[in-house]
Formats: C-alpha cells, structure tokens, sequence
C-alpha cells in the first residue's frame, strides 16, 4: 500500500512539474511575443506624442504635433497606395516614390525626436521651425502621391463605366433589332403559344 502510494506522489508530482514548467514557458513567451509586438510599440508611441501634443511647452508641443502630421501623412500614403494596388490600378512607379518618402519621413521623425529631447527651449524653438518647413514639404509631397493615385483610380473607373455603357449601348440595339425582327407580331412562329 505505501508503494502504491509513493508511486501515486511521484506521477503526481511529476504531472505538478511538468504542468508548471508547462504554463511558465507559455507565460514568457506570450510576453516576449507582447513585448516584440509592432503594433504595441507603434501605439504606445503615437500614445506618446498625443500626450507630447498637449505640453505647456510650445516648443516640445509643437515638435510632437510635427511627428503626428508626418505619422498621419505617412499612413495616408500607406493605405492610399495598398487601396489602389489592392484594386488592381496600375500605380507604376509610384511605389519606389511612396517608399522614397516613407525614408525621409522616419529620417525627418527620428531627427524631431532627437529635438524634443534637446534641453535649450531655444534651441527646441530653431529645430521645431526649421523642421515643420521640412515637415511641410514631405506632406505636400505625400499628398500629391496620395491625389495622384486617386486620380489614376478615377481615370480607370472612367474608362470601366465607359465600356460599361458602350457594351451596354450595344447590347439595348441588338435587343432593339431583334425586337422588331421577331418580336410579338400575328403570324410568328416564334410568339405562338
């Protein structure tokens, strides 16, 4: 009875073992995965320039609203170029454009948030004005990419409904003709019931 019951506390204390190394190897690797995870340090950095955005200080405020603006700006571009591929628009070179200015926009955010932690308040004053003319011009470029895909967009959903109201043109004529030639008319064999 005590040999079975010694055999009884080791499978179970094995099973506790097993269990146990089990579930703290799960843990740290939901955590890791948690901690590696894109999305995570994409939000909690947008977090930190929202909250950046509302300093007392004019200039940190002002450099972190210049990284939100390129963030939005670069995003836009992202979901503009992914909607036309995605449509099957021909967007050419437009690609090698988008990434060109994804480059400059990170050089340009990652230069800012060395800036925001300048600690001269003048000196976080120059950069905040000599980056938002910067800031400014990556943001008309990537809205004309943005309008040029639209365009491109509208040029071939003109050109469908084009063919779509030719063929459709085409197909009330041919409905037209063969109407008269054979439509309910006494005598036609084809309208006999």
């Amino acid at each position: 009875m005590m040999d079975f019951l010694l055999q009884l506390l080791l499978i179970g204390g094995v099973a506790v073992l097993v269990s146990t190394v089990t579930l703290g190897l799960t843990a740290w690797l939901v955590i890791r995965k948690v901690r590696r995870s894109g999305v995570i340090r994409r939000t909690k950095e947008t977090g930190l320039m929202n909250v950046r955005a509302l300093s007392s200080d004019s200039s940190v405020r002002r450099l972190a609203k210049l990284r939100l603006e390129l963030h939005r700006s670069m995003q836009a571009t992202d979901r503009s170029l992914s909607a036309a591929r995605s449509a099957g628009h021909p967007v050419g070179d437009l690609p090698a454009v988008a990434a060109d200015l994804h480059r400059a926009h990170l050089s340009l955010q990652d230069n800012i948030r060395i800036a925001e932690q300048e600690s001269d308040r003048q000196l976080r004053a120059t950069h905040a004005a000599r980056f938002a003319r910067q800031a400014d011009t990556l943001t008309d470029l990537s809205s004309q990419l943005r309008q040029s895909l639209l365009q491109l967009g509208d040029d071939v959903g003109t050109s469908a409904t084009l063919d779509a109201g030719t063929h459709l043109r085409l197909e009330l004529e041919g409905l037209r003709a063969w109407s008269n030639s054979y439509g309910s008319k006494p005598g036609n064999p084809t309208t006999a019931a």
